[in-house]
């Protein structure tokens, strides 16, 4: 190789960030560049003829990653003596807009329960600006921080056929992963009126055909809570302050916080947090399917 000439993995290199770059530019071309999975509204169709309760989980990456695949959760209720058919319908970072075409999905069936993600309801995308007006480094460093950084869950999805969420985490998480996850929580906005509005009264609808609707919540880590901002924490209090007036609107907690270890990073659930998690929730869907009668309102 002469002097000046650069080494072949150089331009390979070179190549496969060129790719990511474009690859993540493409994903978003109205400007808000985000990593989503696919919905799999298909696991609904399985269960659209079948007599059997369905009890559809409607979240982000959080549900992914804390309740388990379809039919570990049903047999944990069939456990406790009911029978359900679970689906979960999960988009990575989502919020309610996202998740549309589920609730849309929805309107063709009649399920028993619908649990949806309490994050759903609270937050929404903040308008980020137009990519003509963002300069190529912003874009570049937002597509190989979506290409890359964002692939570090790994995501409980049986129909992908990917591993579920992290194993364990450390104690404490590096000063890299929680300047990660503040970075993520910039890009979240509080849900205004009109977003609720839309969102409740699907939720509505789905109460109207006989399901019961319940609001979850999937809880981050103490980690997470201890930097998560004001802004947001204000706006979640007030916002379910307001929903708990509403007596068609249900929401569920689990009573006592989950430790450190249970949790893959900051914002999401690992194997030891999910086994805790399903211990808590599955009693809690199965008093729900036999304390609202079959196809009735409550």
């Amino acid at each position: 190789m002469t002097r000046g000439t650069q080494p072949l993995w150089s331009w390979a290199l070179a190549a496969a960030l060129a790719a990511a770059v474009l690859a993540g530019l493409a994903a978003d071309p109205a400007g808000r560049l985000d990593a989503n999975s696919d919905l799999n509204l298909s696991r609904l169709d399985r269960v659209a003829t079948r007599e059997t309760p369905i009890v559809v989980l409607i979240g982000s990456s959080k549900v992914q990653c804390g309740i388990g695949f379809d039919d570990e959760l049903a047999a944990r209720i069939r456990a406790l003596g009911v029978e359900a058919q679970v689906v979960r319908i999960t988009r990575q970072g989502a919020v309610y807009e996202d998740l549309r075409p589920a609730f849309e999905r929805l309107a063709t069936l009649r399920p028993a329960l619908v649990l949806l993600e309490e994050d759903l309801v609270l937050y929404t995308h903040r308008r980020l600006p137009a990519l003509e007006t963002v300069s190529w480094r912003a874009r570049a460093k937002r597509a190989l921080r979506i290409r890359f950084g964002l692939k570090r869950i790994a995501f409980n999805d049986p129909v992908a056929g990917r591993a579920p969420c992290g194993a364990g985490a450390p104690p404490v998480l590096s000063a890299a992963e929680m300047k990660a996850y503040q970075s993520a929580l910039s890009e979240l906005g509080a849900s205004s009126a009109a977003d609720r509005a839309a969102y409740l009264n699907q939720l509505a609808g789905l109460r109207t055909r006989g399901a019961r609707t319940v609001l979850i919540d999937v809880t981050r880590s103490p980690a997470a809570a201890a930097v998560f901002p004001e802004r947001l924490a204000s706006h979640a209090r007030r916002t379910l302050a307001e929903l708990a007036r509403d007596p068609g609107d249900e929401r569920l907690s689990p009573p006592t916080a989950f430790p450190q270890s249970a949790y893959a990073d900051a914002g999401h659930l690992n194997a030891q947090g999910r086994r805790l998690y399903m211990a808590w929730l599955a009693p809690q869907i199965v008093r729900l399917i036999r304390t609202t009668p079959p196809g009735a309102a409550p």
